[in-house]
């Protein structure tokens, strides 16, 4: 198209505006909310001659109109972070939105560094943990870094538009305890067989 251009990085810019396109081509789209976000008018209102011509001015003068459907049956329904049922139509005019007004997600290395910090800090608390306490202890401290970590990220995703790796942090989590409480429980068994082995050379094993 004439006048786009590619940067580096595989972004797409037209002029002033930039988007931020993902290795695919795809761009990550921030959402401002539910359902309803941009005005609604009903497309008969404007074909029955409903509105006077004031009203069309004020309300559409100047401004991007999409065309589409709501209804449930017509299957342009779609799964958002905020909705389940977010019309097709409102994604193309928060798209709109967001490239006009420049209002992208933000995903770059320095949130990405935030997620492996976040892996290697809550890996080592829980490791500590798992050597320091009670299983069930270990248990409620894991439990506890995993929803302070996806409050952490939960908040900067819908309040800030910043998404910040989490999956890996979790899964991490989980699997440094349940490979430190294997680890304890067989380091156990070994010390009770040595325990027995030792007391078996001098007491009867009644």
């Amino acid at each position: 198209v004439k006048g786009i251009t590619r940067t580096p990085e595989g972004d797409i810019r037209e002029g002033r505006l930039e988007f931020p396109l993902n290795p695919w081509g795809g761009l990550l789209v921030r959402y401002y909310g539910g359902n309803r976000v941009f005005p609604f008018y009903e497309f008969s209102d404007l074909v029955l001659g409903r509105m006077s011509e004031a009203e069309l001015k004020q309300r559409f003068g100047g401004k991007i109109v999409f065309l589409g459907v709501t209804a449930a049956a017509l299957k342009d329904l779609r799964a958002t972070p905020f909705s389940l049922d977010y019309p097709g139509v409102e994604v193309h005019a928060t798209v709109a939105s967001n490239v006009l007004s420049q209002h992208f997600m933000l995903r770059d290395q320095r949130f990405f560094f935030l997620g492996y910090l976040f892996l290697w800090l809550f890996g080592a608390l829980v490791s500590w943990g798992v050597y320091r306490f009670h299983p069930f202890q270990s248990a409620l401290l894991v439990f506890g870094a995993v929803f302070s970590l996806q409050t952490i990220v939960h908040f900067v995703f819908f309040n800030r538009g910043i998404v910040v790796p989490s999956i890996v942090p979790t899964l991490s989590c989980f699997a440094v305890f349940f490979a430190g409480i294997l680890y304890r429980y067989f380091i156990g068994e070994q010390e009770k067989r040595a325990v027995r082995a030792a007391f078996s050379r001098y007491v009867s094993s009644a």
